[in-house]
């Protein structure tokens, strides 16, 4: 009976999941973009330490490394064949004209173009399309979207019971109207939980701080006419969020250990 006693019935609850999405392995050349191996492990990488591989800058120092080599060698044939070659007796007078017709024939040779006549250029973000590749691309990229299937891994979060800090928090809801509402906050390392009153029943959102970035500066205090305001930055910067509070943050409730 202590046991039913002790029991507690709530209208309802929450439970957080993580969920990733991966493209699936292909073996076609023209998909192999969407291959992601960043995080697979390799057997040895821990020697490497903090050594990270280079992007196509390695291709470019090679480019730049052969083109170096091809012109050394050739100025080292244009020696062997000048050493070889017999010394010329030529008139003063003939030296002249003999100049115009080598800078006649420098000027030529300099115009002329070896090799790929256009030039290779090889960057890590691809080229923006233009309007009509788009459009005429538009149909069959809708397809291959549609037709693209993701793996999914979930994993259940095991609840943290143990909250580092709490307590009441502003959050802007709407920036145009400066419209703010009053939510009760909870820190459960790495997540921050938001909810609607101070019985944490009803929770409306979750705020994941791996990668957040946390400013607070008095420029933005005094454009917002709030004091103690904070800004969190998510890890790709695709939401912003404005918090404030009354008190100092370091003087919020901290629950005892």
């Amino acid at each position: 009976m202590s046991f039913i006693g002790s029991t507690k019935i709530l209208p309802k609850t929450s439970t957080l999941f993580s969920v990733r999405l991966s493209p699936p392995l292909t073996r076609s050349p023209k998909d192999l973009w969407r291959l992601d191996t960043a995080e697979k492990y390799v057997r040895g990488e821990e020697a490497l330490g903090v050594w990270k591989p280079r992007g196509v800058s390695v291709v470019e120092d090679y480019s730049r490394l052969v083109t170096m080599e091809r012109r050394a060698a050739d100025v080292q044939a244009i020696r062997v064949i000048l050493a070889a070659s017999p010394n010329r007796v030529t008139q003063a007078g003939a030296e002249v004209w003999a100049s115009e017709d080598l800078v006649r024939k420098a000027l030529d040779l300099w115009q002329k173009r070896f090799g790929h006549r256009g030039e290779i250029v090889i960057s890590q973000e691809p080229n923006e399309p233009d309007v009509s590749s788009m459009e005429s691309g538009k149909a069959s990229d809708s397809l291959s979207v549609e037709s693209l299937k993701l793996n999914s891994t979930t994993k259940l979060v095991p609840r943290n019971d143990g909250p580092t800090k709490k307590g009441h928090l502003m959050l802007m809801v709407d920036a145009n109207l400066n419209t703010w509402e009053r939510r009760w906050f909870v820190l459960r390392r790495p997540y921050l939980h938001m909810y609607t009153h101070s019985n944490e029943v009803e929770e409306i959102g979750i705020i994941s701080l791996n990668g957040v970035n946390i400013e607070s500066n008095p420029e933005m205090e005094a454009l917002l006419g709030k004091r103690f305001t904070f800004t969190l930055f998510t890890a790709s910067n695709s939401r912003e969020c404005y918090i404030y509070t009354t008190i100092p943050p370091s003087l919020m409730y901290t629950p005892p250990h």
